[in-house]
């Protein structure tokens, strides 16, 4: 015989279709984010693990000063290690860099997107992402600095999935730097008077089982560099490759901010629905306690209010599935291809999304119902006929009578409905977190952008590049490195500077610097003893006044450690400061990179210069060489041949180098185009130090927006859910005080003033709750994901603008419910009653 109560399905669900319908809709909304979310990053993320292996992607690489000749390549021979040429050139367009590369065959292979590789000279093929930005287009010519290139496809180099100018850089930047290739014999042909790095990429012929064993490996690869090459510019192992790991990372971090979205809300609307079910079972208790009297189970009667919740997460689940899997999937792709140059995907049937957003969302949905149901099913038939409470003893809260009438029925109101203020006080404060980050992002980024320029260290830091082979004593380089490096610009000064790492899990990159007495530029009066840190350090990884801080020198095992003397604002970049004789102490900069010519050689040319001063020469010409050798006749052999290289010199030249003092760089309020550019490392300006925020207004700008539209979605939803509820659950007591002949607009202060008020605190209280935990939020990704530092901005504008948005949706949303009092009929104060 089929169950009687089956037939009531129908007929709950009409009455209750608002809800349904709400729930439904939140359901599909969050399922089908987290659906297309996480199949979208699993199809990318396999797709970039596979181009590992497609592309042959490197285990690192390594830069030399110059090319090596196969001779030399052949003594690298280590362990089955196969080497690549990757040479490339920076070419300047305008305010853009392009890196152009040959193209490639071996490593580090090209995925053409659309169009072709090059073929011809002057042709290029570049990253089609840097081309999306810049609105480059198949057939577009581009101009640099060494010639006019015809772009003939759009590519993604399997190196450079995320585009870091730098491997130190805090952020990629895809509007400002691409990579491309071209031909060989362009490139030859274009570049040959250019600025080349020589690159070398590398793999290993042995397959390592996890990161431990292949960094093993690349320090012992290190040491065997070190000892066949005089000085590397650069070594990457491929772990430590932003430009090819960052991708992953960042995958596997929104992968589970959305998860834990996802089950936060699908919690929040288990406890609403809930809730409701709750409350309809207080209404029908004599129904259920008669069928319970008739021979009806606890589990039956369970079974039947969990249907309806059951039903509409299934069908929810599965809409849900079915957007995430095509729509909205597709949405997501787009956000990822915005962001990062990745090769061409497959959608994947993925398992684990199915179990997180269909089989732990119905879990905790079906968990939350039946626990909620039972616990209402706990009394005796006769306790439920009776509609009598389940604990007899309870009592209400005592109020005082000299609070008036209208008050106190409102604060009666607001005790009896405690579990559903407190399911709404959770949804504001979940929902204005969600719309804070939306909005409070761009307030970060404009304040970073606006704040640069007043706290940086100088307009215009540039950071000298020291040539490798100053060490090895070759007095030409010397003078060449000598002269290039100075400057006639009044006013720029001298620093020494040194970069090295943090010890934590997430390593980044520090700079030490070295200051004269009395900078102009950093102001700190600072003895011998003395370090402070910048302000950008110490918030992020919360470091204070005499403190201990441990760094480390890259791809060594040797440390430095320092204590804290202060902290000095400034928000530009992580950082130390010193006098220059403590900073070249420590590190023994000085002695490290003129050991090869100090000790020796300095020595003889202060000799050979005495001599040139005994006999008034200033100037050192052709004519003069047997001169010199007869008054210096009585040198050995050795000490001839060093005074004929010497003879090839102006003296001036010679002096200089006898008197240069080592330093790194200089501060300067203006450009100093009098630099050579061959020794010109970088250089730190305004431009420089906003490029991570152009990057993040690119690539996460449109996503903010929907975030904050989506959070103000949750906001009205609950608001409406809650507020339905509290209405519903009191339609008979409405109703009653219609006989009693109290007005719409009395009956509405009565039960839609709590509520009104209850969320106009909720929305104040949790505003700044929700500001101090979006700021520990904030400071943790930057700490544990970014390298550099982004600090977190408050705007109180800002929080004044959710707060009224959320004001005008309440009183939207109260005047809906105002209408729904309003059409409440007052037969069913008299229905039931004896």
């Amino acid at each position: 015989m089929r169950n009687p109560v089956h037939h009531r399905y129908l007929r709950l669900f009409k009455r209750d279709l608002t809800k349904y319908i709400v729930t439904f809709l939140i359901l599909v909304v969050a399922i089908s984010i987290g659906s297309g979310m996480l199949v979208a990053s699993d199809s990318l993320l396999y797709a970039y693990h596979e181009s590992f292996q497609l592309n042959h992607i490197e285990d690192g690489y390594f830069e030399t000063v110059s090319a090596l000749s196969q001779k030399k390549l052949k003594a690298l021979a280590y362990q089955k290690t196969t080497y690549y040429e990757n040479f490339y050139h920076d070419e300047s367009c305008g305010e853009k860099t392009i890196r152009l590369f040959k193209n490639r065959t071996q490593v580090d292979l090209v995925s053409v997107m659309q169009g072709r590789l090059p073929q011809k000279n002057n042709e290029i093929a570049i990253d089609r992402l840097f081309a999306l930005n810049n609105h480059y287009q198949i057939g577009d010519t581009i101009t640099g600095q060494h010639g006019t290139y015809t772009i003939c496809g759009l590519v993604a180099l399997s190196d450079y999935s995320a585009l870091f100018e730098k491997n130190s850089d805090s952020m990629f930047n895809t509007v400002d730097f691409g990579v491309g290739v071209m031909t060989s014999n362009s490139f030859e042909k274009d570049f040959q008077n250019a600025k080349i790095i020589y690159r070398y990429s590398y793999r290993f012929h042995q397959n390592f089982q996890n990161d431990t064993e292949k960094a093993k490996a690349s320090e012992k690869f290190l040491n065997h560099l070190n000892q066949k090459i005089t000085r590397l510019i650069a070594y990457v192992p491929e772990y430590e490759n932003q430009a090819i790991t960052f991708t992953g990372e960042d995958f596997s971090s929104d992968t589970v901010m959305v998860e834990i979205f996802i089950y936060i809300l699908i919690v929040i609307i288990a406890f609403i629905s809930a809730i409701s079910i709750k409350d309809t079972m207080r209404k029908e208790s004599a129904m259920i306690g008669t069928l319970r009297a008739l021979g009806f189970y606890r589990w039956e009667m369970t079974r039947h209010y969990l249907i309806l919740p059951l039903m509409t997460t299934l069908i929810g689940a599965l809409v849900g599935n079915i957007l995430g899997y095509t729509a909205i999937k597709n949405i997501f792709v787009g956000l990822y291809y915005g962001s990062y140059s990745l090769p061409p995907y497959h959608t994947l049937w993925n398992a684990l999304a199915l179990v997180e957003t269909t089989c732990i969302p119905l879990i905790l949905m079906v968990c939350i119902h039946f626990f909620m149901i039972r616990h209402e099913l706990k009394r005796s038939p006769l306790s439920l006929i009776n509609e009598e409470e389940r604990v007899k003893h309870k009592k209400h809260v005592p109020l005082s009578p000299r609070i008036p009438l209208f008050d106190r029925f409102a604060m009666r109101v607001l005790l009896q409905n405690k579990s559903v203020f407190l399911v709404l006080l959770c949804g504001i404060l979940f929902s204005n977190f969600i719309a804070l980050f939306g909005l409070m992002l761009p307030k970060i980024l404009d304040h970073y952008q606006s704040s640069i320029k007043s706290s940086m260290l100088a307009p215009y830091t540039y950071i000298l590049q020291a040539p490798p082979s100053l060490a090895s004593g070759k007095m030409d380089e010397a003078v060449s490195y000598i002269k290039g490096v100075q400057t006639k610009v009044k006013g720029a000064e001298k620093f020494t500077a040194y970069t090295l790492k943090t010890t934590n899990t997430h390593s980044e990159e520090v700079i030490l610097y070295g200051i004269v007495a009395k900078s102009k530029y950093v102001h700190l009066k600072l003895r011998q003893d003395q370090v402070y840190i910048s302000s950008a350090y110490a918030q992020k990884y919360h470091l204070k006044k005499g403190m201990t801080l441990k760094l480390k020198e890259p791809y060594k095992k040797r440390t430095y450690t320092f204590k804290i003397s202060g902290i000095y604002h400034y928000e530009g970049a992580l950082c130390l400061f010193m006098t220059q004789s403590k900073l070249q102490k420590i590190l023994g900069i000085q002695s490290r990179l003129t050991s090869q010519f100090t000790n020796a050689k300095l020595q003889e040319m202060n000799t050979f210069l005495q001599v040139c001063d005994d006999i008034g020469y200033d100037f050192l010409r052709e004519e003069d060489f047997d001169l010199m050798q007869a008054l210096v006749g009585h040198l050995t052999t050795s000490e001839k041949n060093m005074i004929n290289e010497l003879l090839k010199y102006h003296i001036r030249d010679m002096r200089d180098i006898t008197s240069f003092t080592y330093f790194s760089g200089y501060f300067s309020k203006e450009k100093m185009t009098d630099l050579k550019s061959q020794y010109v490392g970088s250089v730190i300006d305004e431009n420089s130090l906003v490029a991570v925020v152009k990057q993040l207004e690119t690539s996460m700008g449109s996503i903010m927006q929907v975030v904050t539209i989506a959070a103000l979605f949750i906001y009205c939803v609950l608001i409406y859910l809650l507020t339905k509820m509290i209405i519903e659950k009191n339609k008979k007591s409405i109703s009653l005080t219609k006989v009693l002949g109290f007005s719409n607009r009395e009956i509405t202060s009565l039960y839609l003033r709590p509520i009104m008020i209850s969320a106009i605190a909720f929305q104040g209280i949790t505003l700044f709750i929700d500001d101090r935990l979006l700021k520990e939020v904030w400071e943790a990704a930057v700490r544990m994901e970014m390298s550099g530092f982004l600090p977190y901005y408050t705007s109180l504008s800002t929080i004044i603008l959710l707060a009224v948005a959320g004001m005008i949706l309440l009183i939207g949303i109260l005047f809906l419910e105002y209408h729904r009092v309003r059409h409440i009929p007052m037969e069913i104060a008299l229905k039931g009653h004896e």
